[in-house]
């Protein structure tokens, strides 16, 4: 913060940038005159959450709402590769048997665990 500290006004001036003007904290930094990392450690301090955050934050929430609503994971000693991504249309796991004390069936483990699986042999 090259010597300057942190006063009320400062605090108000931060918290005004990010909730009302809606920057993101480094761009708030810039107007500040201070660093991202100055910014970013007075906002914990301070309890301030960028806007941005919150929805971010909503985005996610929405999407494992989406997935507690169907039953898409499959039962103990199947394999939990996933096929798709979550929250999207015909997402699913492999559902394959696997070996006592293991995620992933056979062909999943060997992918994953050797370095030998590439998306474009999907």
């Amino acid at each position: 913060m090259s010597g300057e500290q942190w006063t009320p006004e400062r605090d108000a001036r931060l918290r005004e940038l990010v909730e009302r003007d809606g920057l993101n904290f480094g761009e708030a930094a810039k107007v500040l005159g201070i660093t991202k990392n100055a910014a970013l450690g007075r906002a914990g301090r301070i309890k301030l959450v960028s806007p941005r955050a919150i929805g971010a934050l909503d985005n996610t929430a929405t999407i494992f709402e989406r997935l507690d609503t169907v039953s898409i994971f499959p039962p103990v000693g199947r394999c939990v590769f996933p096929n798709g991504h979550p929250g999207t249309e015909g997402f699913a796991f492999c559902g394959e048997r696997v070996d006592a004390g293991r995620v992933y069936c056979a062909e999943h483990h060997r992918r994953t665990h050797q370095g030998t699986w590439t998306a474009a042999a999907e």
